[in-house]
This record gives C-alpha cells, structure tokens and sequence, in this order.
C-alpha cells in the first residue's frame, strides 16, 4: 500500500496549476495570459503520483 503523496497532499491535483493544466502569466502592459503548465504539461496531474494521490513508501 502506499502513502499520501507529499507533493500534491494526496490531492492528486498538479501543485503548480491546482489541476487545470493551465498556467497564468502577466505580460507587461498585455495583462495575463493562460497557458499550458509547464509541471504537468496540462494533464493537471501530480506528476509524482499520477494524479492517484498516493506514492509507493520510501518516493518521497
């Protein structure tokens, strides 16, 4: 059995884009655009656990 991924809480949720798989980015004096996040390259997924939540013991 594994345990709670530390790197999304056990949420399995990206935590750079919260699970949208977008990223917001102010650019000067064009106010902010969306793109797509560069951790999980937009599946909104924890790239550590899978988006399962959960690492095998000893991962983290």
């Amino acid at each position: 059995m594994g345990e709670r991924c530390e790197e999304c809480g056990g949420t399995g949720k990206c935590s750079r884009c919260d699970g949208t798989g977008l990223e917001k980015h102010g650019l000067f004096g064009l106010g902010l655009i969306e793109e797509q996040c560069g951790k999980c390259h937009g599946s909104g997924k924890c790239k550590y656990c899978g988006g399962s939540g959960q690492v095998s013991k000893g991962r983290f």
